[in-house]
């Protein structure tokens, strides 16, 4: 981690996280390159030190992701890395999987580490987690330590708990949760931060998915009303998409992932000042608007 970055020249880049995944792995229901090649990865890592993006954010369990973060050389970005405590590890392998990150990705300390099992906190051995959790701080390997969710309500009764800094949640135009009951408020007001991630919903939001994916009939329909509210105001779906979760709260952080340098490109140019239409689509949230549920 580096804290002496250069100001961003619009406060919306400086809040942006470019989502790794697609480095690592074949991610995205429309998805048709699989993973991103390194070489062109390194040269979207340059595209973003240049454009004013200076925060990563990867995880254990995408594959080489780290690795090659680590080989290209990332120790001037803000990097946010997830992990997870399968059956038999303890809270004593909390500490091995961060010096593990670090290790991987050659820096000396994390900007957040992130639990992707949020519910093993909730195990027998909740409190010794989330103890060893909170100690990455003091050790100094890392700024900010928290969990990575998908439910709202369960996140903020655990960050209120256990005295977490940070949470990332999924957050775009069909899942609107975080706002419901002012939970993204509740959240801000302790002074938690809160990272949106999902915002183009594997990239339903902007393109039909492929066949195979199994995304439900009903997240579909809901998608493609969207984009035709999109297109009947000449708006492309990335840039209202990325505008509508970054209007909801100026201290909202947001991860996005891409499958090309070519979106790349079109966040650095919308970011500043996105668009969204007029009357957005107005929905509620079900489970089929989940990845988790959906049947490849």
């Amino acid at each position: 981690m580096k804290a002496d970055l250069e100001p961003c020249a619009s406060p919306n880049l400086g809040r942006l996280s470019l989502g790794t995944a697609t480095l690592g792995m074949d991610y995205g229901a429309t998805n048709t390159r699989g993973r991103i090649p390194s070489g062109e990865f390194e040269k979207i890592l340059n595209r973003c030190r240049a454009g004013g993006i200076r925060r990563l954010d990867t995880a254990q369990s995408y594959g080489p992701a780290e690795e090659l973060l680590g080989r290209f050389g990332v120790a001037d970005f803000l990097v946010t890395t997830k992990f997870t405590l399968r059956g038999a590890e303890k809270a004593e392998s909390v500490l091995g999987k961060a010096r593990a990150s670090l290790k991987r990705l050659r820096i000396e300390k994390l900007g957040w580490m992130l639990l992707h099992n949020e519910e093993r906190l909730e195990a027998a051995d909740g409190e010794a987690v989330a103890s060893a959790l909170q100690s990455l701080k003091t050790l100094g390997l890392v700024e900010k330590v928290g969990i990575s969710s998908y439910e709202p309500v369960r996140a903020l009764e655990l960050c209120k708990k256990h005295g977490f800094d940070v949470v990332q949640l999924p957050v775009n135009v069909l899942d609107t949760r975080l706002l419901q009951d002012d939970i993204l408020q509740r959240f801000l007001a302790r002074g938690i931060e809160v990272q949106a991630r999902s915002v183009f919903l594997q990239g339903i939001l902007l393109d039909r998915p492929l066949p195979g994916k199994g995304v439900p009939t009903d997240a579909q329909n809901h998608a493609e009303a969207f984009r035709a509210r999109c297109r009947e105001e000449s708006i492309p779906p990335l840039e209202a998409a990325l505008g509508y979760v970054l209007g909801l709260a100026s201290s909202l952080n947001v991860v996005f992932g891409i499958t090309a340098a070519e979106q790349l490109e079109q966040v650095l140019q919308v970011a500043a000042s996105p668009r969204v239409p007029r009357r957005m689509i107005s929905v509620f949230w079900k489970k089929e608007f989940d990845p988790r549920f959906w049947k490849s």
